[in-house]
């Protein structure tokens, strides 16, 4: 946080779900229109088809970088949400301004691409890109649940995240959607200093829900795999939407150990 750090996140990684965003009314998508300074427009019906950009002198504040982990079924329910949030994004990658995290990463990204002899225009399409996801069509990382649990099949964590960054890398931003980018995934995802995803599911724990660690605990294991450095892992709690608030993986997990399988009551 801004108390405990003396700035704002330079980049959230967020590991978008539809099944989150089907029981909370879409809290991670509002968070990324936030940390991008884009605020939904609202029409006659209460449904939202577009966004504008908050003026800089508004927001008050820098605008936060972001990098989108979209599951399957994300983008299978909810494409209308994805092209929104794209939009966005680009929107942001555009503004020529101070304090704009999304623009300078976008140029960074577009020399690099440039550099490795990517086509110009498309080099500044993926530029602008922050979503990314397995090949359109797909439920997720094909398979990836089952090779984690046949420990048998793999040695090292590093095998894990091959597997699942293999399928990862899909770019979904306008002209360009589902394309193979691994180029581009991994150049957004430098920077990425935390990672976001939400915890609806009043129903189950960290333990009990194999979401955490499936999605969430791959993305965050990929940030630290591409980048060098380890994220914080951090859960938008909004299980009781009275008592939200963030809270560490890891503070999340030890809880699940004392009030449950160190708890000789619950057992």
């Amino acid at each position: 946080s801004l108390e405990e750090k003396g700035r704002l996140p330079e980049k959230i990684a967020f590991d978008l779900r539809p099944h989150a965003t089907f029981r909370d009314f879409g809290v991670m998508e509002a968070q990324i229109l936030h940390c991008l300074g884009v605020e939904p427009i609202w029409d006659d019906r209460d449904l939202v088809n577009d966004v504008r950009i908050v003026p800089a002198e508004a927001l008050g504040r820098p605008r936060v970088d972001v990098f989108i982990a979209a599951g399957g079924l994300y983008e299978i329910n909810l494409p209308g949400r994805l092209q929104l949030i794209d939009k966005a994004v680009r929107m942001v990658a555009a503004l020529k301004e101070e304090r704009n995290a999304v623009a300078a990463n976008s140029e960074r990204v577009r020399g690099e691409l440039i550099a490795k002899g990517l086509d110009p225009p498309k080099a500044e399409a993926y530029a602008q890109a922050r979503i990314f996801g397995v090949q359109p069509g797909e439920y997720g990382s094909p398979g990836s649940f089952a090779y984690i649990q046949q420990s048998g099949s793999w040695t090292t964590r590093d095998e894990v995240i091959d597997y699942y960054l293999a399928q990862a890398k899909n770019v979904y931003t306008k002209g360009h959607w589902g394309e193979p980018a691994p180029e581009a995934y991994d150049g957004h995802m430098q920077g990425t200093d935390t990672v976001l995803r939400s915890w609806s599911d009043h129903m189950t724990s960290p333990l009990a829900n194999k979401y955490m660690w499936l999605h969430g605990g791959q993305l965050a294991a990929a940030v630290e795999r591409v980048t060098g450095k380890k994220p914080d892992y951090l859960l938008t709690d909004v299980r009781d939407f009275d008592k939200a608030g963030i809270v560490d993986a890891e503070d999340a997990l030890a809880r699940e150990f004392r009030v449950r399988l160190f708890n000789r009551k619950w057992i």
